[in-house]
């Protein structure tokens, strides 16, 4: 069975990795964090996908 994919909006992903909206999208124009653009124009972002994204920026410690 496939799973069916979470879409978060910009608020939602600023308030996971607690940062402002604003911040997300100056991420989001750059090509920094992965996302999706929906036909009707709006911008969601795959929760599996960043968790995944988070997990590859994570830096390890001494």
């Amino acid at each position: 069975m496939k799973m069916q994919k979470v879409l978060l909006t910009t608020r939602e992903i600023a308030n996971l990795l607690r940062i402002s909206p604003s911040t997300i999208a100056r991420y989001r124009r750059l090509g920094l964090i992965p996302y999706i653009k929906l036909p009707t124009g709006k911008v969601r972002f795959d929760q599996r996908e960043i968790i995944k994204w988070i997990e590859e920026k994570r830096v390890s410690g001494i």
